[in-house]
């Protein structure tokens, strides 16, 4: 991987549409190998069991009134959507899920026909959407899988189909009757499960921080206050397996070491589970969370004497695409630091310089160019892969091969998108285009109210010769 100047073009935005005379036909050569686009078709009909009956169903028109899709996203100007607190891509690359801070779970095409991004589906919750977790085993083409858990405060952890209107499609089979055609956005605020999650001493609800499935999605992790809880999917009234951060009443011993509320989960393709708190804690436990616990450690409260680095609690963390290297990243800090899973008590080179001195929740991706990687198969610890972070100046910074580097580590890249603070960067598993989203929070200077905005934008990567 030897990309050492990238330049951006922006292909598709929720801002002002960008690229007005661009060719469609240009579209396979922009990186964004989707096969299937999530546009609504007026005459698709669903069978029985809610399954679309061809692949052509999900397939072309532009037909959906763009200024009810804004209504319905939370916009809070022309071409703008609410502030984005976090952005996510589905497994198979087709969908772009996103919460705000107008309480909407939205979801858009990654590969949107034309350069206007306006959702394909979303659902305005009753509360501010704390977390959301995709199956890992999303597919565009089969509904039984195109789920997604969204946790909202002092509610249940709830499942939504992501693509479907399941509601629709119960009205028409109680009718015998043919569903009209859907609107656009698609209401998917219908929940086909919800998973309890509650602390009986206190008969109060409890909404996870943080949510993600395990490898095989049989089960999934949420993350609150001083606990982690496992759900078996197929069972909703209790976790099947907690753990608690510290001795519970009426109890000996001590618990794990993680203190606070879990913000962070991720499991390492190792089957690892990291999960990291905003008390500065990390713990690791084997078997995807339901084996024992492998060790903990503080955060560093000083690195190298340097200002900035040390932050006010986890914000994300994230294995590397080999499952060896753990990124680590804080609200209030200018740093990503990394660790060596053979050996959690050094840490190694750290990625300094993100702009992220914000309480902000300001997140990054690990990009791996998987098989095209020179050092792929050798396998292990030497595979390249990049750490991709966006700040609050509006810029996405790029750190290559950080993992086999010593100290501060410079970012090798610098892309500016906009001014806005870029709260979530998704890179394209090709390499070939990014999504990053951004949100900032402000007051209007003539009637001095509390407004949001952000945006939502896919840019191609190009390599400057």
């Amino acid at each position: 991987m030897d990309r050492q100047r990238l330049r951006m073009r922006v292909i598709a935005s929720t801002r002002a549409r960008p690229n007005a005379g661009l060719e469609r036909g240009q579209r396979d050569d922009q990186g964004i190998d989707q096969d299937v686009k999530l546009e609504a078709h007026e005459g698709s009909q669903a069978d029985e069991e809610g399954s679309p009956t061809s692949e052509s169903d999900l397939s072309t028109s532009s037909k959906g009134d763009s200024s009810d899709a804004s209504s319905s996203s939370g916009s809070t100007s022309s071409g703008h959507v609410s502030c984005i607190r976090e952005a996510q891509l589905s497994a198979d690359g087709s969908c772009i899920f996103t919460s705000d801070h107008n309480r909407t779970f939205s979801v858009y095409s990654s590969n949107p026909s034309d350069g206007k991004l306006t959702p394909y589906a979303s659902f305005k919750a009753h509360g501010p959407v704390r977390a959301f977790a995709p199956y890992p085993g999303f597919d565009i083409n089969d509904s039984e899988t195109t789920s997604v858990l969204v946790s909202v405060k002092d509610s249940y952890i709830t499942l939504h189909n992501a693509i479907w209107d399941f509601s629709r499609l119960f009205t028409a089979n109680d009718d015998d009757d043919e569903p009209p055609p859907p609107s656009i956005p698609v209401d998917i605020s219908t929940k086909l499960a919800s998973y309890k999650l509650i602390n009986h001493l206190q008969e109060k609800v409890i909404a996870p921080l943080c949510l993600t499935y395990n490898t095989q999605g049989t089960h999934f992790i949420a993350g609150s206050l001083n606990q982690i809880s496992t759900f078996n999917v197929e069972y909703t009234d209790n976790p099947v397996h907690k753990i608690f951060s510290a001795p519970r009443k009426r109890s000996s011993g001590r618990g794990p070491g993680f203190k606070g509320y879990v913000s962070s989960l991720d499991i390492s393709s190792n089957g690892i589970l990291a999960a990291g708190t905003w008390a500065r804690h990390i713990s690791i436990f084997d078997q995807e969370g339901l084996g024992n616990e492998i060790t903990h450690f503080p955060i560093p409260s000083m690195v190298n004497d340097r200002p900035g680095l040390v932050g006010d609690g986890v914000s994300q963390l994230k294995w590397s695409p080999c499952g060896t290297y753990l990124y680590i990243a804080e609200r209030s800090s200018d740093s990503i630091l990394i660790y060596d899973s053979r050996n959690f008590g050094l840490a190694l080179g750290y990625c300094v310089g993100r702009m992220a001195m914000t309480k902000q929740k300001l997140g990054f991706d690990i990009w791996s160019a998987g098989d095209q990687d020179p050092y792929a198969a050798y396998g292990g610890s030497d595979a390249s892969h990049e750490v991709w972070a966006g700040g609050t100046d509006g810029k996405i910074r790029v750190w290559r091969d950080a993992h086999l580097k010593e100290g501060p580590l410079d970012a090798d890249e610098v892309l500016e998108v906009g001014d806005t603070p870029v709260v979530s960067t998704i890179v394209y598993p090709n390499g070939k285009a990014v999504a990053p989203a951004s949100g900032r929070w402000g007051v209007d200077k003539e009637d001095t109210q509390r407004r949001n905005w952000g945006s939502l934008d896919i840019l191609q990567l190009e390599v400057e010769i």
